[in-house]
């Protein structure tokens, strides 16, 4: 099981502070993915840590300019 596929596991299951951490290690290991800051940023924003979140979304844009910051498009 990839680390991604298990801080989504943990995301979608309520346990954002679990799946930040597991995020952080997916990034660590594939910094240009701006899917992690965007799932990072969104586990944050469930946490309340909007200035956290802001700065993923800001990264994500950064690695992929079409990302939206976890926004429907």
């Amino acid at each position: 099981m990839g680390i991604r596929y298990f801080a989504e596991v943990q995301s979608n299951t309520g346990h954002d502070a679990a799946a930040i951490k597991s995020y952080t290690d997916f990034i660590t290991h594939d910094p240009q993915n701006a899917v992690g800051y965007i799932r990072r940023g969104v586990a944050s924003m469930r946490r309340g840590d909007s200035e956290s979140a802001i700065k993923d979304f800001r990264e994500a844009k950064q690695r992929d300019p079409k990302a939206n910051g976890g926004q429907p498009r």
